[in-house]
């Protein structure tokens, strides 16, 4: 079931991608937490496959390296999203256990 978060987010954020034993996908507009990002490529490194998408913008070419995470096997896809679809934060995780 989809849960709302509105306080904490990056707790329970990192709480449940932790929790990861098989598959994390994660479609964000912006991806710019580096914290997420160690913890997605410790995840890859052990057994866990995992994917992100993300507009393809200069705030992803430009807030994070991501080259240890696609050296890792890890998958990120960069997609060019209408501008409108991108004005709210919006964020998609779907973690397999």
């Amino acid at each position: 079931m989809a849960k709302s978060y509105f306080e904490d987010i990056e707790l329970y954020i990192t709480e449940e991608l932790m929790k990861a034993h098989s598959s994390v996908k994660v479609a964000v507009a912006w991806f710019t937490n580096k914290r997420f990002l160690s913890i997605l490529e410790f995840k890859q490194k052990n057994g866990v496959k995992v994917e992100i998408i993300l507009n393809d913008d200069n705030t992803n070419h430009n807030s994070l390296d991501f080259t240890s995470y696609k050296t890792s096997g890890a998958r990120c896809f960069l997609l060019n999203l209408t501008s409108h679809l991108c004005t709210a934060n919006f964020v998609s995780l779907t973690i397999m256990f």
